[in-house]
């Protein structure tokens, strides 16, 4: 057996040649090397031109040819500068858990029992509390608030709820009778010993100061997924579903149908004889009957209301307006946000009202952004910002950056820890930011605003002239950016911009004063210090939409653009390849050298690039990467949501590292063009690139909080729990437990962890809500969710899929087919569920009844109208009818 040996290659001072650390490394010898892979040879001879033949190779060490025996017949070739200045004698670097630095601050609720203290609630994180002034937050878990005074409130969340004190929030304490669905959707307090809580079946659950007890069904037996309620005392509460109001007299609930079609998603009551409930129409209760509906607001639904007296209400809106009333007479809608008038939110969530709270004072008002607006003397002012969602950061070196949000706020690292948000720019979100150094930074707002940093303080925002939507922007000195907008990309010079020029301008980078690269759409455009060309088609006969949006370019010879469908391409300063598929939904990306990126993706992915390859390098959360900023091979940041990630260390080499990559950059940009492809002795080099190497992150899914799905065939959408609107299933790998799933026109594949592994099921031609129990039986069970029509309000049995629509355009009837090989699953229909393991089956409702078809395997039937079960086998069918 031969035995290997090793030997030292030749050693450089450091000193003298800092880019040449990798010298210090060792490598295999053999008398004779057979083939091996170009990711092995990457790690045994950084910086090492290498041929590759067989069965020899032949290596080319600082500038001296050392061949153990070169063979005529040669293969294959392999030419790539890699990676220069990383010592060997440490580990790569790595990405560390999150940070929560600026978390969103999504609000679901408000409740202010005076104009000194209010708490506002949001999905995920802790209530944010106003006292005397001042908003702080105190740990906690809760969606939707009540409080009765500084000294008590209820919140909330899922299937939980917890008391204030005034200090502290307590232990979560389950309300509903089973975890997962129905959640809890709403809560009032009357006083300290009486609360009433509603789920989304129409469940009320009551509170006695002590401990909760389940109440009736506030609609009946019907439900519809969306409540308010507005308690007085504990004879009286009032609650809203969707076209309905239920009356609570200390006993029994009373069910008024008010609305033929349309909502009514938020009710205040100051009396047991003065109530208003609206959405997408107004109505009063004065104790006895309620008002005809008023139309008050066009189109829009009202979400939030509230009174200070009977006289004065206010009302906010899903499009961000505020309405206010004097009597029964309603105030046009007015714009009190500034975001809404001066953003272009493309891409973006608009700001919208969801919650109104009113003393007999003030009114205040939060939206979906967290921000809170106060209503006092007939005059709207504010907000103030109660959280933030990242958009951007940029890092010149590991011991300073910056980062920006949608509120307009700006966060600062100084290499062991960031800044308190700081509000620079009150009128809109900040999308792009790129800073020199600690004492220069250029950031861009959402209305075409600009904004610099000189190291204190942060000049007050001024037009650039690039338009309604600041996007990007790239600098190389002080006196030269490059800013991407709605009108295209100008340039400006430290005082003043240019006109915009309209060239694709999603993204822009730039290499030097005489080389920038735009990209937007399908599209991009190169400046050389003059003009700018004109756009250049990047993806050839593309089949869908194509969205480049984001470009970084360490040097005019190397510039990495990728797009929102998870493509890379790369432009050598004449010509771009082709793309090459990496990571879905691609954000961001930021290249310090030519041989080193960081791309970022919508799914929480963050993918590296060593000049000639792609490779995974972390799933770093679920949820969507917005940025990511390197300053060398050595550091990084990456920003989503609320959250900062680091990629190695910070402040220990990131100066140094960019001297040296800066360096050896420019001594590679020398070498190349005077070696003019020909070798020392005058010979033509021959060079080929190495294939793209992927190796996508997939999610995991975890028992009873997170199912993944992949799209087989057709169009599939889906809805994450907690969002309002359908989304591409190809612009998401996974969900969590609760989303819905528009499988209509499509079939996908849901798979879901057990306590012994994990198992996959296909279901299409319906739409569904996806639920698993993560205690005991682990069974999934897919909830049939399209809406239907024309079906009468009557009381459904307990577990009944039961959704109506308010829409006259949909159907009048819905199904879903599921067929799996393994596992526990079930399906909930309007009058049957079901349980299976191994089968293929189908599940119909329609206003009066559910079908049960089986192709194969058995099928337990439960009727939820009879309470009795049966089971089919292969070609039997079962029919469940109401009474």
């Amino acid at each position: 057996m031969r035995e290997s040996t090793t030997r030292r290659m030749k050693t450089v001072d450091t000193k003298t040649d800092p880019g040449l650390s990798w010298a210090r490394e060792w490598v295999p010898a053999t008398n004779e090397w057979g083939w091996m892979s170009a990711w092995h040879l990457t790690h045994i001879a950084k910086g090492a031109l290498i041929l590759l033949a067989t069965p020899s190779v032949a290596i080319l060490n600082m500038g001296n040819w050392k061949p153990s025996r070169l063979v005529l017949g040669l293969v294959a070739v392999l030419a790539s500068i890699l990676l220069v200045g990383v010592s060997s004698a440490s580990a790569m670097p790595e990405w560390s858990g999150g940070t929560a630095i600026d978390q969103p601050f999504l609000a679901k609720s408000l409740s202010c029992p005076s104009s000194s203290f209010c708490v506002a609630a949001a999905e995920g994180v802790s209530p944010a509390i106003y006292n005397s002034g001042a908003w702080t937050f105190r740990p906690g878990s809760s969606e939707h608030v009540s409080c009765t005074s500084s000294s008590f409130c209820i919140g909330v969340a899922g299937n939980d709820a917890s008391v204030f004190n005034g200090t502290t929030w307590s232990a979560p304490v389950q309300v509903t009778a089973s975890t997962g669905l129905p959640r809890l959707d709403a809560v009032s307090c009357a006083s300290e010993s009486f609360c009433i809580a509603i789920d989304e079946h129409a469940n009320a659950y009551k509170f006695n100061g002590a401990t909760w007890t389940a109440a009736a069904n506030v609609a009946g037996g019907e439900f519809e997924f969306q409540y308010a309620v507005s308690c007085v005392s504990e004879t009286f509460c009032a609650a809203t579903d969707y076209g309905a109001t239920s009356v609570y007299n200390g006993t029994t609930w009373t069910q008024h149908n008010i609305l033929s079609s349309g909502e009514l998603d938020a009710i205040t009551c100051l009396s047991e004889s003065f109530c208003v409930a609206a959405g997408t129409a107004e109505v009063r209760f004065n104790g006895a009957t309620w008002s005809v509906p008023a139309e008050i607001d066009g189109a829009e639904n009202i979400t939030g209301i509230a009174c200070e007296s009977v006289t004065t209400c206010v009302a906010v809106d899903r499009r961000g307006d505020a309405l206010t009333s004097s009597g029964a007479t309603w105030s046009a809608p007015t714009n009190v946000d500034p975001f809404k008038s001066r953003v272009d939110f493309s891409g973006y969530e608009e700001p919208r009202f969801t919650a109104a709270s009113c003393t007999s004072a003030e009114c205040r008002a939060v939206d979906n952004q967290g921000r809170v607006f106060t209503f006092s003397g007939g005059t709207w002012t504010g907000p103030a910002v109660l959280g933030g969602q990242l958009l951007s950061v940029s890092c010149p070196t590991g011991l300073f950056c910056a980062a920006t949000d949608n509120t307009g706020r700006v966060l600062t690292f100084d290499g062991s820890s960031w800044t308190a948000p700081t509000q620079i720019d009150s009128a809109a979100q900040i999308n792009g930011i790129t800073c020199l150094s600690a004492s220069f930074c250029v950031a861009l707002d959402g209305s075409g605003n600009y904004t610099t940093y000189n190291g204190a303080s942060w000049s007050v925002p001024s037009s650039s002239g690039l338009g309604g939507a600041g996007r990007a922007i790239s600098c190389v000195s002080d006196t030269f950016c490059m800013g991407a907008g709605l009108n295209g990309v100008a340039k400006y010079n430290g005082s003043s911009w240019t006109a915009p020029t309209p060239v694709p301008a999603d993204g822009v980078s730039c290499a030097s004063e005489s080389f920038c690269v735009s990209v937007g759409a399908n599209e991009a455009a190169v400046f050389n210090g003059t003009t700018w060309s004109s756009p250049t088609q990047l993806v050839k006969n593309p089949t869908g939409p194509v969205e480049f949006e984001s470009v970084s370019c360490p040097s005019t010879h190397l510039c990495v653009a990728v797009d929102y469908d998870g493509r890379a391409m790369t432009f050598n300063g004449s010509s771009w390849s082709e793309p090459t598929p990496v990571e879905t939904s691609l954000e961001s990306v930021s290249c310090p050298s030519t041989t080193f990126c960081e791309a970022a993706s919508e799914g929480g992915v963050v993918v590296s690039y060593n000049g000639s390859s792609w490779t995974t390098q972390l799933q770093l959360m679920i949820g969507g990467v917005t940025h990511v900023s390197c300053a060398s091979f050595e550091f990084c940041m990456a920003v989503m949501e609320g959250s900062a990630f680091i990629y190695g260390t910070p402040g220990s080499h990131g100066e140094e590292a960019r001297k040296i990559e800066e360096e050896a950059a420019a001594k590679k940009r020398a070498e190349e063009e005077a070696a003019a492809h020909t070798g020392g002795d005058g010979e033509a080099i021959i060079t080929a690139t190495t294939s793209h190497v992927v190796t996508p992150a997939e999610p995991v899914p975890v028992l009873g909080q997170r199912q993944t799905v992949k799209p087989v065939s057709g169009t599939v959408l889906a809805r994450l729990r907690g969002s309002s609107g359908f989304v591409p299933l190809s612009a998401v790998k996974s969900l969590p437990d609760g989303s819905e799933v528009d499988a209509t026109s499509g079939r996908v594949i849901i798979t879901v962890a057990t306590s012994t592994g994990t198992v996959s099921a296909e279901a299409y031609g319906g739409r569904f809500v996806i639920e698993q129990e993560h205690t005991g039986s682990d069974e999934t069970r897919f909830v049939l969710s399209l809406p239907l029509t024309g079906c009468p309000r009557v009381a459904l049995p307990h577990g009944s899929a039961a959704a109506v629509a308010s829409s006259k355009h949909r159907p009048k009837s819905r199904h879903l087919w599921v067929s799996e090989k393994g596992g526990s699953w079930g399906t909930n229909g309007r009058y049957v569920s079901t349980s299976v393991e191994g089968t293929h089956w189908l599940t119909l409702d329609e206003c009066d009844k559910s079908e049960v078809k089986v192709v194969s395997g058995k099928v337990k039937v439960h009727d939820l109208v009879h309470n009795k079960i049966r089971t089919l086998t292969a070609g039997e069918s079962y029919v469940a009818t109401r009474r």
